[in-house]
């Protein structure tokens, strides 16, 4: 290697001309982490001033490349999951010793690699090209984002599907330092010199609409994350965004221990009739698992807890106005009492939120929601306005019919919030025949899920084909047994994956439905990286002791 570099560095001073690598030298320097012999090479291509866009693309694969196997992820990336440089991350065999070697080996290697970047643009030539400076600039930063960002999204993830008490203390150990760094690079003096020369180049509107974009967006996200502050407040700044992120996690550890440990266990028949038998069934496994090893469905006893499978249901059938009211003032309240108390994380992020708006020059948290976002203030508040005046009167008619209805049915003299959802569901049945849960049985999981896919192959030309259970990849990539595998295919070709966690997991798993980003669809060197999202949702788990699939809702 120390030979090669000696060839075309002679070879560069003889010919003043840049030497293109070949494939092969790419290929020894990647296999030997040879990131002096990359550096050599383009620090002598900037000397003879020919600055082909070639060798500048080649030199940015050979850093990219050597930076994916760097010396300390070799020695860990054999038996560490998360340092994986592949599309589908082994979730599954992700354990607590991989966590904190793998997030501070990529911090390590960001620091490196922040700082080569930094030195990069302040060397860099004044008359470069806009294209030319894009992509010295801009592709090394996204390599960046992808390197460090990887296991750390990969554990955000994890914690909001898999939740354990050795996942919390390794994100808390390792959350100031992730902060610290993306602080560091959001507030990077010469980076932000080098985007605003990009933007404003005479050339910048040569630039694909796409790439014009990621400027702007990249200057914008600099300017929220504080460059511009003195270093006064840029201390201040960086203060409170710790404490913002620090009680973020707080506040989201405290809804999930408060919705787990909540519950109540019934005896009486009375006070779950017009319950559907689906979610009595899970209340009396919740019973049994409690400790009631004779509950049965139909004497009890039945263990409610706050998870929506159980909840809805709940709130949306009981006849007993009673156990309705205990049910929605425990959902109301949860969080905001004993050991899991929000009230005062609350308050603490509002009075942060807005301390952080009044240093970046804003009036309030709203306006610096706004200035990342395609609408404006005026415009939310007008659509809202127009909302209201359209459908406010047709809301209190029929606020009043449902009062109307609540007191003819059982004399109910005020409706209260707990009423709300037994007695729409009453009059809905009453008025125009429709019993929502005698709609759910032409609505199955397995039946809505291949609707949805069939849905995506219209609109897109896209196939979901189900990956082998039993394969290793198919494995490894679950985080958990209920979790689904597909490889998504447009003309025979794979162009991506989508993992689904369809049931609910209250005592592990956030509460809600969102989509995931877990891989985006970019280059590591030359091998193309397959992007990769995950579908959560919190559905009713199905009955496989009375075969019943999960049933959903229209």
């Amino acid at each position: 290697l120390e030979s090669l570099r000696q060839h075309c560095s002679a070879s560069l001073r003889e010919t003043h001309r840049p030497v293109l690598c070949s494939m092969s030298f790419i290929v020894a320097c990647v296999l030997a982490s040879a990131s002096g012999v990359a550096q050599a090479l383009l620090a002598n291509a900037h000397k003879t001033r020919q600055h082909t866009w070639s060798l500048k693309v080649a030199g940015h694969y050979l850093r990219s490349s050597v930076r994916s196997i760097t010396v300390q992820d070799r020695f860990v990336a054999n038996d560490n999951p998360l340092l994986a440089h592949r599309s589908l991350l082994a979730f599954a065999d992700i354990r607590s010793e991989h966590v904190v070697p793998a997030v501070m080996s990529r911090l390590q290697d960001g620091w490196a690699q922040l700082g080569k970047i930094e030195a990069s643009v302040h060397s860099a030539e004044a008359e470069m090209d806009v294209i030319t400076a894009y992509e010295q600039l801009l592709l090394p930063l996204q390599d960046l984002y992808l390197s460090v960002g990887q296991p750390w999204d990969a554990l955000s993830h994890l914690k909001s599907v898999k939740d354990s008490p050795t996942l919390r203390q390794a994100i808390g150990e390792l959350q100031p330092k992730i902060v610290a760094f993306w602080q560091r690079v959001s507030q990077s003096a010469s980076i932000y010199a080098a985007l605003l020369r990009i933007r404003n180049s005479s050339s910048f509107a040569t630039l694909p609409e796409a790439r014009q974009r990621i400027i702007q967006k990249e200057l914008l996200d600099r300017q929220l994350g504080g460059v511009g502050l003195s270093d006064e407040h840029a201390k201040i700044f960086n203060v409170v965004e710790r404490q913002l992120s620090n009680l973020s996690t707080t506040y989201s550890n405290h809804v999930l221990d408060a919705r787990k440990s909540w519950n109540v266990t019934v005896h009486h028949e009375a006070q779950v009739r017009g319950i559907p038998s689906r979610a009595l069934a899970t209340a009396v496994e919740l019973a049994r698992s409690a400790g009631h090893g004779n509950a049965s469905a139909a004497s009890g006893p039945w263990t409610f807890t706050l998870d929506g499978t159980l909840l809805g249901p709940a709130l949306t059938y009981a006849q007993d106005r009673d156990f309705r009211e205990q049910l929605f003032r425990a959902s109301a309240t949860m969080a905001s009492f004993g050991p899991s108390d929000n009230t005062p994380i609350i308050a603490k992020i509002l009075e942060l939120r807005q301390q952080e708006a009044e240093l970046l020059g804003y009036p309030n948290y709203a306006a610096v929601s706004f200035a990342s976002k395609m609408a404006h203030s005026s415009e939310v508040h007008r659509l809202l306005d127009d909302l209201q005046a359209a459908g406010k009167p047709a809301a209190e008619a029929e606020d009043a019919e449902l009062a109307n209805f609540a007191k003819q049915s059982d004399n109910v003299t005020e409706l209260k919030a707990w009423d709300r959802g037994y007695y729409i569901e009453k009059l809905k049945q009453d008025k125009y025949g429709i019993d929502e849960e005698a709609l759910r049985v032409y609505f199955a999981y397995p039946v809505v899920i291949q609707g949805v896919f069939a849905l995506c192959n219209r609109l897109f030309g896209v196939t979901m084909q189900p990956v082998d259970g039993k394969g290793e990849q198919a494995r490894a990539a679950k985080w958990h047994p209920d979790v689904q595998l597909y490889d998504v295919a447009r003309d025979g070709n794979i162009v991506g994956h989508v993992l689904i966690d369809p049931y609910s997991r209250p005592s592990e798993k956030r509460a809600g439905a969102w989509v995931q980003p877990l891989t985006t669809r970019h280059f590591e060197g030359t091998d193309l990286q397959l992007p990769v999202a995950a579908v959560i949702t919190n559905f009713p788990p199905p009955q496989p002791k009375e075969s019943k699939p999960s049933l959903l809702s229209l």
